[in-house]
């Protein structure tokens, strides 16, 4: 190879590498952010909105816990920012809701979760769509 096949490459890999950066936050935060959106609960008139999670007293939507690489657990409604912020193509982060009715509110049809996960291809291209024209050079 010649010295400009080789920094040509250099170059390509390391706009590659910025834009899985660009795509690996952008759609996480998309998917969590929209996995995260509150509505009133059924206890404060509200009726079952699946893809949102209800809020009655708080307590559920500020259950959130987001953990980047088996870091310490940030916990609140906002704890993804700090993860998303931080993550890296190859990075593993995880989020969860820990209030002990979680699990049941979830399936009971708000489906918060599952609403968001559905989305996750277009959430990607979308994300995609972002890093090709933010990361130009």
């Amino acid at each position: 190879m010649t010295e400009f096949s080789i920094a040509h490459l250099d170059k390509w890999t390391l706009k590659t590498r910025k834009r899985i950066n660009v795509v690996v936050k952008q759609a996480t935060n998309d998917v969590i952010a929209m996995a995260s959106r509150t509505a009133p609960g059924t206890s404060r008139g509200g009726t079952i909105m699946p893809g949102y999670v209800p809020r009655d007293t708080g307590v559920l939507a500020s259950s959130l816990v987001s953990s980047l690489n088996g870091s310490t657990a940030l916990k609140g409604p906002d704890s993804y920012k700090m993860i998303v912020a931080n993550m890296e193509g190859g990075d593993t982060a995880e989020f969860w809701w820990t209030a002990e009715y979680a699990r049941a509110v979830h399936y009971r049809g708000w489906m918060w979760v599952d609403v968001a996960a559905n989305r996750w291809p277009s959430i990607v291209r979308d994300a995609i769509r972002r890093a090709k024209a933010q990361v130009a050079t």
